[in-house]
């Protein structure tokens, strides 16, 4: 059972999604998931970790912390002390849930960190798992201010600032524009503080401390948080697991043999060897809707769909279920909230993406056009996200039967309202054949929609892999460079990969796509294009899509902005992203 739960901190509340298993719960798990871009990397591992262990018999909450994820607040205005807070909620709301008189601790990356940190807040907290922990706070953000000027130096040819630059703009009390996200002074400095394992105030019962990448003997800075401890009488196993680094990688990312030896430690250790009962009935939770109470929307087919309504984070917005074949699909409904009936928008996010968009752009989004009064609803894809399937199995076809329920489903919620899909990238692609095919669609807003079928053509690839090649011809003037080849840090498959341009469509994906590029010159609702100048299918997609526009008469308006990359990377690329969006839904579908 997976139910939607909304959890109360302080005057706040906390999105999450809890994992219960058959019978009753042998102990309760809180994941704590890590920061910043690494929390989209690492959530579907997260997910398939949270179904494992779940079905080991423990039940397993996962939860946004305040100003993530679909949690409440901006990112900007929490920090450290406000998420250890949450942490501790979190396992106060589980511990209630399942009566249980421990629960234990499994974080990732920063996540790990402050789960170790919040023990003292956490009286009842009897094992921790950290995967990869971060036990340098100063070396953790050195890491990601170079993350960001290798992200410059792709997008631009070369980083427009130093890391020295930035550090002293955050020392001076500014605020640094990480990816998209608000780095604060008072962020960086509580980031900066993390030395493990200095601040480890308590140890639990039992600890796993799993290091994650080329397999070999653990850091030296594992094996003294692993003395520390073990002399506050802790047992600790460490592990190491030649997995790929998740947390920082594009695409879909499997860890079957990380997974499964932390489920095997876990149901050695992490039961303490007590069977706990459960009080409150399996159907319901908060009064939520579940599978097994059956549908809360009239006129919906009942063994197709389910809707789960849990007590919302306000007036406007709940978590939502619904089925598609034999799995379900979560995502947040955000109810209209202005005097006005504006156009339901379903956001359509990425391959690898899911329904908070990247560095969480979707959310801020949906919550403007729900003030306006229009309806949103974000989910995420099979195989994605929090939804069941098998990543593996994805497909552009399964997205787009995932988009038409989605549209079932609103559309018998919101009858006579206009339908609009916003995707980004792939999810782009999802929205122009589904709009191909559903007359139902009103309108499209495709940011960074991927070249299609004959856009896909041999200068597009040829432009892609010149940029690439120029790109690393600058990089390999640089002293710098050289020293990294010397000492084998240069990542070959990842340049292998940009150079060769090896992700090419296969023959029938080419096929479908010209067949729906041929089906969307019926289409005949307005469509709202956003690229970065600097994304490298910018021009094939503006010389095809703009064509193909004015050729079929299609009403359409088109938007560089300027310097951006594929994802908007930047506080001030995604502000302009949202403003242009809301403004379009504004002179489209609602009077001034």
């Amino acid at each position: 059972m997976e139910t939607p739960v909304i959890i109360p901190t302080g005057t706040d509340s906390l999105c999450g999604l809890l994992y219960e298993p058959a019978g009753a719960p042998r102990g309760g798990i809180v994941m704590c998931h890590p920061l910043f871009e690494e929390r989209k990397s690492a959530h579907r591992v997260m997910v398939e970790a949270a179904r494992a262990l779940a079905a080991a018999g423990f039940a397993v909450l996962r939860f946004d912390y305040r100003g993530c994820g679909d949690s409440r607040g901006e990112f900007a205005t929490f920090g450290c002390a406000d998420w250890r807070a949450d942490i501790a909620a979190a396992a106060a709301f589980l511990a209630d849930r399942i009566s249980a008189p421990h629960v234990g601790l499994l974080g990732v990356r920063l996540g790990a960190s402050l789960a170790l940190e919040s023990l003292a807040a956490i009286p009842n907290a009897a094992f921790v798992v950290l995967w990869e922990p971060v036990l340098s706070g100063r070396r953790y953000l050195d890491q990601e201010l170079r993350r960001k000027l290798i992200k410059e130096m792709v997008t631009f040819g070369q980083s427009r600032v130093t890391r020295a630059a930035l550090v002293k703009d955050l020392e001076d009390g500014k605020t640094v524009d990480l990816d998209g996200y608000p780095l604060t002074p008072g962020l960086f400095a509580a980031i900066n503080a993390i030395e493990l394992p200095a601040l480890v105030t308590r140890a639990p019962k039992a600890v796993l401390m799993v290091g994650i990448g080329a397999a070999g003997a653990p850091s030296r800075d594992l094996t003294a948080l692993q003395a520390t401890l073990a002399a506050g009488g802790a047992a600790v196993d460490v592990i190491m697991a030649a997995e790929n680094p998740f947390w920082n990688q594009v695409g879909l990312v499997e860890c079957p043999d990380l997974i499964a030896r932390t489920r095997e430690w876990v149901e050695g250790r992490g039961s303490g060897g007590e069977r706990l009962t459960v009080n409150a009935p399996r159907s319901t939770l908060n009064g939520a809707q579940t599978r097994e109470n059956g549908p809360s929307v009239p006129n919906l087919d009942v063994e197709r769909w389910t809707l789960s309504v849990e007590r919302s984070l306000d007036s406007s917005e709940r978590p939502i279920c619904f089925r598609v074949g034999e799995s379900l699909l979560h995502g947040v409904l955000h109810e209209p909230a202005g005097t006005q009936a504006g156009p339901v928008v379903v956001f359509l996010h990425g391959w690898a993406g899911s329904r908070i968009g990247p560095h969480r752009m979707f959310v801020p989004l949906a919550r403007r056009l729900a003030v306006l009064g229009c309806a949103c609803l974000r989910f995420d894809f099979r195989g994605r996200g929090d939804s069941e399937g098998v990543a593996a199995a994805a497909t552009i076809r399964g997205m787009i039967e995932d988009t038409r329920a989605a549209l079932d489903l609103v559309a018998a919620r919101y009858p006579g309202r206009p339908l609009v899909l916003l995707g980004i990238c792939s999810g782009g692609k999802v929205a122009v054949a589904t709009a191909a095919a559903d007359p139902r669609v009103g309108g499209l807003a495709l940011w960074s929609a991927e070249p299609m079928g004959p856009m896909r053509g041999v200068t597009g690839q040829t432009r892609k892999s010149a940029g690439a090649l120029r790109t690393y011809a600058r990089k390999l003037l640089r002293p710098e460079t050289w020293r990294k080849l010397i000492t084998f840090r240069v990542n070959m498959r990842m340049v292998r990969k940009a150079v060769t341009n090896e992700e090419t469509a296969s023959r029938r994906e080419i096929e479908d796509e010209t067949r729906w590029l041929a089906q969307w010159r019926g289409y005949r609702g307005p469509v709202l294009f956003i690229y970065g100048s600097n994304d490298p299918e910018t021009p094939a997609a503006k010389a095809g899509y703009t064509a193909l526009c004015r050729d079929a008469n299609i009403v359409h308006e088109w938007h560089d902005i300027e310097g951006a990359n594929h994802s908007f990377y930047s506080i001030a690329w995604e502000r302009e992203v949202l403003d242009l969006s809301e403004a379009w839904i504004r002179r489209r579908y609602m009077s001034q």
